[in-house]
């Protein structure tokens, strides 16, 4: 009877060694681990490209403002008085990006431009305005450039 059971046992012992198949709890908790590692480094990184690609986005806008508005000014010698697809034709802003423009008293020679990201932006990294004679730069038209 012995031997029976231990015959018994060693072909089961030799169906599992043989039929091994899957993942150890160890194994599965390093592939875990990997992830969680490559995550924790790419996570940040494509949150740093989505600001830098809004920040462009921004600085890109009011550029194109800046050429529609002496466009504008060209055509008809009489600034704009919003920047929308009404006031100057053939100009759409983008939804994402408000723009502003000092349409008080401007003159070919005195002129700003102001955007930002969103509506209220509590960043002033993300705010940029252009003036006649100037590329976009970080700040607002009120308060200048941005320190660095």
């Amino acid at each position: 009877m012995t031997t029976f059971v231990s015959k018994s046992l060693a072909r089961k012992r030799e169906m599992l060694e043989n039929n091994e198949k899957g993942f150890t709890l160890i194994e599965l908790l390093v592939v875990v681990l990997i992830i969680g590692v490559l995550a924790a480094i790419a996570i940040p990184v494509y949150l740093s490209t989505q600001d830098t690609a809004k920040e462009n986005a921004v600085k890109s806008s009011v550029t194109e403002a800046k050429t529609a508005v002496v466009a504008q000014y060209t055509d008809s010698g009489v600034f704009p008085t919003a920047l929308s697809a009404t006031a100057i034709p053939g100009y759409s802003p983008s939804e994402e990006i408000t723009l502003a423009f000092d349409s008080a008293t401007p003159t070919i020679d005195s002129f700003c431009i102001d955007g930002a990201w969103d509506a209220a932006p509590t960043d002033a990294a993300k705010q940029f305005f252009i003036t006649e004679s100037s590329s976009a730069v970080n700040g607002t038209c009120a308060t200048g450039p941005a320190a660095p």
